[in-house]
């Protein structure tokens, strides 16, 4: 019986690999979770490893992927007081000092014309 579902899951895998769409990312491109945000809201100051968002939190940024709506990587120059952000924290673990502080692991900036 063992050896059966080992064999169903093998052949399942080499389905699923082989014949369904590939995402194809470009080197600069990286996609999001898809478990939800943590924290979304307003960027009020932009520093060298951090960000201060919604008056509450500070978020350190030094190894977290940041992105525009469309996935391209951005740097902490691309991002500026006003932009709304989207941020996924390391483990969903904010520390609740105030202000609060947590450590991103993804940033999404949103809607910047």
């Amino acid at each position: 019986m063992m050896l059966t579902s080992t064999k169903v899951r093998s052949w399942l895998s080499f389905i699923t690999l082989s014949f369904l769409p590939q995402i194809k990312m470009k080197k600069d491109e990286r996609q999001l979770p898809l478990y939800p945000p943590d924290i979304t809201g307003e960027v009020y100051r932009v520093e060298d490893q951090w960000l201060f968002i919604n008056g509450e939190v500070y978020v350190d940024i030094t190894e977290a992927d940041m992105v525009d709506e469309k996935g391209k990587l951005l740097v902490v120059k691309d991002i500026r007081e006003g932009d709304n952000v989207v941020v996924w924290i390391v483990e969903h673990e904010i520390i609740k000092t105030y202000p609060a502080l947590g450590t991103a692991n993804y940033i999404q900036r949103k809607n910047v014309l």
